[in-house]
C-alpha cells in the first residue's frame, strides 16, 4: 500500500513539468535562416525571437500551442506532444507574394494637365497682383 501511494506521489507531479521546445525557423523555398521570427506561446502569451542563425528556445507544457511569424511570411503554428521532455522542431515560413496590377507610365502630360498649365499661365499676372490697401478701389 505504502509503495502505491509512493508511487502515484512521484508521478501526479509529471505532468506539471515543464517543456522546452526548441529548433530553427527557415525559409520554405531556400532553407535560410530567418532572423528575428517571434515565437509566442499562445497558452501563457510569453514570446521570444529566433537568433541570426535561426534557433530559438521557449517554455512549454503539454498541449499547448506555440505560434511563429515574421513579416513578409505566412505564419505557423506548433502543438506540443503531450508527454514530458525537450522537443526540437524544425519551422518553415512560406513567403508572401502579391501580385500588384499593372501600372503604365507615360512619357507626355495627360489633357488635364495640359489645360492647368496654360490656366496657370493664363491667369497668373491677375493673381499674383498685390491688393490695393485704398477702401473701395477695385484694383
Amino acid at each position: 500500500m505504502y509503495r502505491l501511494l509512493a508511487i502515484l506521489c512521484f508521478l501526479a507531479p509529471l505532468p506539471g513539468v515543464a517543456q522546452t521546445l526548441k529548433g530553427r525557423v527557415t525559409e520554405k523555398g531556400s532553407g535560410q535562416p530567418l532572423y528575428p521570427v517571434t515565437v509566442v506561446n499562445l497558452s501563457t502569451q510569453k514570446s521570444t525571437y529566433s537568433n541570426p542563425e535561426g534557433y530559438f528556445t521557449i517554455q512549454a507544457v503539454a498541449g499547448d500551442k506555440v505560434a511563429f511569424s515574421y513579416i513578409g511570411y505566412k505564419a505557423a503554428q506548433y502543438q506540443m506532444p503531450i508527454s514530458v521532455g525537450v522537443y526540437t522542431a524544425d519551422i518553415n515560413l512560406e513567403a508572401i507574394s502579391y501580385r500588384l496590377q499593372e501600372v503604365i507610365l507615360m512619357p507626355d502630360y495627360t489633357q488635364y494637365q495640359i489645360d492647368s498649365i496654360e490656366n496657370v499661365k493664363t491667369y497668373r499676372p491677375f493673381l499674383s497682383r498685390s491688393k490695393s490697401s485704398v477702401l473701395g478701389s477695385p484694383f
